[in-house]
């Protein structure tokens, strides 16, 4: 079965980039484990969406299914980028869920200053652990 993302930007009048990146979220196991996980960013001058997928079995002794993002050209049909394309050959008790959504603004950024929302977080945490009891700031 094939799996295909072709996102159309600005109601298909806008032009956008796709990148194959690692996909930090979700830890790499099973026979696979060196393997990093790829997720798909496709950005226009206005909007950023990534694609990203779980892949898990639901029957013990079946292993989770190995899925490859592949880039996937469809400009020749009048599409404005580049799409995502996956080929998935799953057996009984495989499962794979996509999602494609608008990723965090600290994600888009990729940057290794602090932004002031991590700042926040930082605060909140800190305020969270004076009150508690049990737990410490470093």
């Amino acid at each position: 079965m094939r799996v295909e993302c072709a996102p159309a930007f600005h109601y298909a009048l806008a032009e956008h980039r796709t990148s194959l990146i690692p996909d930090d979220t979700i830890p790499a196991n099973g026979e696979h484990a060196s393997d990093q996980q790829k997720k798909a960013l496709f950005e226009s001058d206005d909007l950023t969406l990534d694609l990203r997928f779980i892949a898990e079995s639901i029957i013990d002794c079946v292993p989770p299914p190995r899925v490859e993002l592949c880039t996937l050209d469809l400009r020749p049909q009048g599409h404005k980028g580049i799409s995502i394309s996956a080929d998935l050959d799953l057996v009984e008790g495989q499962l794979v869920t996509f999602v494609l959504r608008t990723p965090p603004k600290a994600t888009r950024e990729q940057t290794t200053k602090e932004s002031p929302a991590n700042n926040g977080e930082q605060q909140l945490r800190g305020t969270f652990n004076r009150e508690s009891e049990h737990s410490h700031v470093n």
